[in-house]
């Protein structure tokens, strides 16, 4: 799963939420470097980020780039959700997942912006506690501790000295606690006679807030145990190796100023203890709640100093059975469950080739939200190719001509569970009433259709603003393989053979797209004159007349007449079969596209370049005439381009796909 992570620096705030997005399903993280902005910047993406859901995607791509200096991350598909901790990454967290209709992951509460602008907040129970709120939003997944990228470790055998090893992770100073060179020494000393003791080896690194007098105390006393203590220190190496500590301890000793890294030791499966130090304020502080809810909940043990001694440390051993701190992997689940809620609702169009034609920008839509749940608002005269579709699991059809009241009722019913995203690709009225807090509408995006580009095309390039969208495309019809045992009956019993027929289809909607009927009869007969190939002949159930009308007037061929005797689904698996389609200019030509099939497609009027076949091997015959292709449904001429077209010239253009 592909996700955008957020880093403007703060080693720790990555790690969070790298934490999460390396433990999403197949996880695919991107890391995206915010450099340092200027208050006048922050102030203006904190103003853009509360304006976020009324911006259009090109403001929001616009906004990052001129004030965050950001480039929108290209690649197919695009990411399932965009991840940051820390407040200051929290606009462009909004701004970045708006603009590429992704999920926002915010670690840690927000500055100034409502917490309900997220889709989901993980907020530890400490950042709750600190701003004083007696409940978390709706939005929030509270966790105990902090989420990080440590992984449960495996149980390490007994080393065959008897030696355990303890890893130590030191924090430091701050405004709350004091890890200063007199506590730095006083602990140095402990962990030497532990070592000293011939039952421990010592592993200790400190981190980025250590003071650099205090880890060179804390080196300098280790130093004297000789092999039996390791010290890296952050000021003096640069390095932080506490995975790769835990991978080898068999226990762990945490500062308890570092949440982090005492979430980080707990999560470890190790037994983890939490390490009391010296106090600059008097009373109670916040981590102080944390530590002990993590104690109670069996995640960890808290030790002082004093206990840092061989037989006491046994005594606090002894019995504890640590409880893995999963936290991050919670934080995950909430991700992917908040991803499987998210709806989108496409409004499809009404017929079949149209809806062909927009195949592979519904492949695109699954693709981009694969655990999301796709409904289509479409007409029911494609309900053969939706019914059972694996890309949607709802299907809602919208009846022009039906009664105002259902109409209405219809809406409602839409308006009152609006989707979190509705693309539109009927261009209507529709689209503005079906209900979606994020609407893509194409309606003011069409424009003219660029010379010579196809239909698919089209919409792909229109997707293209809204999503990423694959370098290449073909129709699709997922349910071909379900009709292979009609299939096999069906060419049985008619004596045909797989490739060895070709289908006809005289049909078509409107009358002026389709070529006469004796002249389909004509090309039946030299099809079999010259390969010996049976014509079958298809069609829906308004065109049967059309079908009858050519099997009259055949002379020699003896043509399968199967018009209005398929299903959507059989007539694909029928033409995933065939030698090839000859057909005008119709749904069934998409169809075609869809099962593989080659195919010549005969044009009049229609415009082959937009409409014609794709992803296929195909040829098109059409008049030549000047004023073909017009789109027209009158004519001066009486339609002359129809005359142009011979089945001899039909026969020609054949020839590729039926010799041999």
């Amino acid at each position: 799963m592909r996700s955008l992570v957020l880093d403007d620096g703060n080693r720790g705030n990555l790690n969070q939420a790298l934490g999460i997005a390396e433990s999403l399903p197949e996880a695919a993280p991107e890391v995206i470097r915010v450099g340092d902005l200027s208050t006048l910047r922050r102030a203006l993406l904190l103003l853009a980020a509360n304006l976020s859901p009324r911006l259009s995607l090109s403001a929001c791509r616009f906004l990052l780039s001129r004030l965050a200096g950001l480039e929108i991350p290209s690649g197919y598909p695009g990411p399932q959700a965009v991840i940051s901790a820390g407040g200051r990454l929290a606009p462009v967290n909004l701004l970045l997942a708006r603009s590429r209709l992704a999920l926002s992951v915010q670690v840690l509460y927000p500055d100034f912006l409502p917490a309900g602008r997220f889709d989901l907040l993980v907020i530890p129970e400490h950042d709750l506690w600190r701003r004083g709120l007696a409940r978390p939003p709706k939005n929030a997944l509270v966790t105990r501790g902090a989420v990080n990228r440590v992984r449960p470790q495996p149980a390490r055998p007994p080393a065959p000295d008897g030696r355990r090893t303890l890893a130590c992770l030191i924090g430091g100073d701050d405004r709350n606690y004091r890890l200063d060179t007199q506590y730095a020494g006083e602990l140095g000393r402990r962990l030497l006679e532990l070592a000293r003791t011939g039952r421990y080896r010592i592993l200790l690194t400190t981190s980025r807030r250590t003071d650099p007098e205090s880890e060179k105390k804390l080196a300098a006393l280790l130093a004297e145990a000789g092999p039996e203590a390791q010290v890296v220190g952050y000021h003096a190496s640069r390095a932080n190796p506490v995975r790769e500590f835990l991978a080898e301890a068999d226990l762990v000793l945490a500062t308890e100023d570092s949440i982090n890294m005492l979430s980080e030791a707990a999560a470890s499966n190790r037994p983890t203890l939490a390490l009391r130090v010296g106090r600059r304020r008097p009373g109670r502080l916040v981590f102080d709640r944390t530590l002990e809810s993590m104690e109670t909940a069996g995640h960890l043990r808290i030790v002082g100093l004093e206990d840092l001694e061989a037989e006491r440390l046994e005594k606090v051993l002894t019995g504890f059975r640590p409880r893995l701190l999963a936290e991050t992997e919670r934080a995950a689940a909430a991700v992917v469950r908040r991803l499987a809620e998210t709806q989108v609702r496409v409004i499809g169009t009404s017929c079949l080739g149209d809806n062909l034609i927009l195949s592979p920008a519904y492949r695109v839509l699954r693709e981009n939200f694969p655990l999301a749940r796709l409904e289509i608002v479409t007409d029911r005269r494609s309900a053969g190719f939706f019914e059972g579709h694996p890309y949607f699991e709802r299907i809602l059809y919208w009846q022009k001509q039906a009664p105002r009241e259902e109409k209405i009722a219809f809406l409602k019913e839409l308006r009152q569970r609006p989707a979190d995203y509705l693309f539109d690709f009927r261009c209507s009225l529709l689209g503005l009433l079906a209900g979606g807090r994020r609407r893509a509408l194409f309606l003011l995006r069409q424009g003219r259709p660029r010379p010579g580009e196809h239909e698919t095309d089209r919409w792909r390039r229109l997707l293209g603003y809204f999503l990423p969208v694959p370098p290449a495309a073909a129709f699709d019809f997922p349910a071909l393989r379900s009709e292979a045992a009609w299939l096999k009956e069906t060419l049985a019993a008619r004596g045909l053979s797989e490739k060895g027929f070709i289908i006809l289809n005289p049909g078509g909607r409107w009358e002026k797209k389709r070529w006469p009927p004796e002249k389909f009869a004509a090309l039946a007969d030299l099809a079999w004159e010259k390969w010996k190939l049976p014509a079958v002949l298809v069609g829906d159930r308004n065109e049967t007349g059309l079908a009858a009308a050519v099997e009259k007037s055949v002379r020699q061929a003896r043509p399968v007449n199967l018009a209005g005797a398929t299903s959507v689904r059989q007539l694909a698996a029928l033409l995933a079969a065939a030698r090839c389609l000859v057909s005008n200019d119709t749904g069934t030509v998409h169809l075609a596209s869809a099962a593989g099939c080659p195919q010549v497609v005969l044009f009049g009027p229609g415009d082959w370049r937009r409409y014609g076949p794709y992803g296929v091997p195909f040829a098109i015959v059409a008049s030549g005439l000047e004023c073909s292709p017009c789109l027209q449904e009158t004519c001066p001429r009486d339609f002359a381009c129809w005359e142009k077209i011979t089945p001899e010239r039909v026969l020609t253009a054949a020839a590729p796909f039926c010799a041999g």
